[in-house]
């Protein structure tokens, strides 16, 4: 399994916390591209510091609607594909892109 995680495009929500952040540093550690997902942003900042050339932060309430809509805005920045998503926010909910603005 050695580099099998290098370059790969990694998003990781509740990364500023318990199993998020440990899921983080470990992709981290393996060399992937990682987003950091978080309400931290101190913690999630820390943590990128460690990693500049691999880490972007984005701070997200993933029980938001519109800060959901702005995460996945994000993702579709930096990342033209997406690898893995690991969801260890707690309240997780899902974005409907199918909704218009005017519904949120």
């Amino acid at each position: 399994m050695k580099n099998y995680f290098l370059n790969k495009r990694i998003v990781v929500t509740g990364a500023s916390s318990g199993i998020g952040q440990a899921l983080a540093y470990w992709y981290l550690n393996q060399g992937a591209i990682v987003i950091l997902v978080g309400k931290d942003e101190i913690t999630l900042k820390s943590i990128a510091s460690q990693y500049p050339t691999q880490a972007t932060v984005v701070v997200t309430n993933i029980t938001d609607d519109y800060q959901c809509k702005d995460l996945v805005e994000a993702v579709k920045n930096k990342f033209i594909e997406m690898d893995n998503i690991l969801n260890a926010a707690q309240g997780m909910r899902t974005y409907d892109q199918t909704k218009k603005e005017e519904e949120y």
